[in-house]
């Protein structure tokens, strides 16, 4: 099955990752790894099965979610990781510029490829 894995740390990872689920386009689940619950902080794995919409719409989304936890909701020492096909993407700081928002893009572009094969 082809998908991508979202790694989220921090404080608030769990309603982040929630957050990030309900974004509307996008479609998977969680799970919260056993060593990670004895860490000093939390971590999710998100799996994003399917992605409906336009890549770009998507990303940007996704920018909009990352910034809006990483203001509001205590994940100032979160980080973010997007892995699909031995590739990822690691999101640090309070904002995302437009080279990791190509980057998000061109994952979702080839995930969503890959998917309608």
């Amino acid at each position: 099955m082809t998908e991508i894995e979202i790694e989220i740390q921090g404080e608030n990872a769990i309603d982040a990752t929630k957050s990030l689920l309900s974004i509307q386009g996008i479609s998977g689940n969680y799970s919260i790894p056993e060593a990670a619950e004895r860490e000093p902080l939390l971590t999710t794995i998100a799996t994003i099965i399917t992605i409906i919409g336009g890549s770009l719409a998507i990303a940007e989304q996704i920018r909009k979610w990352y910034e809006e936890h990483k203001k509001r909701h205590s994940l100032d020492k979160a980080v973010i990781i997007f892995k699909f096909e031995n590739r990822r993407v690691l999101l640090i700081g309070d904002t995302i510029d437009d080279r990791k928002i190509k980057e998000i893009v061109q994952i979702i572009e080839d995930f969503q490829k890959f998917s309608n094969k």
